[in-house]
């Protein structure tokens, strides 16, 4: 009979325990979707430097895609060098920007991981010369990235 009591009491903990850590992680998803649907476009305009070119970039939050606009200067060019697409290419499979700012809490980076792969999370670069033409466009859905599943893999 007291075994009966300590199995159920056992199960009961067990089942508190499990479903704490699922409402846990589906808070941890829920904090992060709704942190990119609230990313304020407004506040998306920095300027910056690559490869030698002052970057102008405004962002437009259409969750769960995102235009990113680079205005290039000096840069009058009509084409974009191969470096500079390669690189542009890589910022949206870049694994660092999953698994940055999560200090190494792999639940974290897996609640990333599993709302990007959900919402299909989409990214535009749109890149202009400095006179507004458009030189390059590169979109991608970051959960098709090479290095997405690899980080997946990682935290399956």
């Amino acid at each position: 009979m007291n075994i009966k009591f300590v199995l159920i009491g056992l199960m009961i903990i067990g089942g508190l325990i499990f479903f704490n850590d699922h409402h846990f992680k589906s808070k941890m998803k829920e904090q992060f979707r709704d942190a990119g649907k609230n990313l304020n476009s407004d506040s998306g305009h920095v300027t910056t430097s690559m490869d030698g070119y002052h970057v102008d970039v405004k962002l437009l939050n259409q969750y769960p895609s995102f235009i990113v606009n680079l205005t290039l200067s000096p840069f009058t060019a009509t084409q974009l060098p191969e470096k500079l697409k390669e690189r542009i290419n890589f910022m949206v499979c870049d694994p660092d920007n999953i698994t940055s700012k999560a200090d190494g809490n792999a639940d974290l980076i897996q609640a990333k991981i599993q709302v990007i792969a959900e919402d299909s999370i989409k990214w535009t670069y749109i890149v202009h010369n400095e006179n507004g033409e458009k030189v390059y466009e590169h979109s991608q859905v970051t959960k098709d990235c090479p290095e997405f599943k690899k980080l997946e893999k990682l935290y399956d």
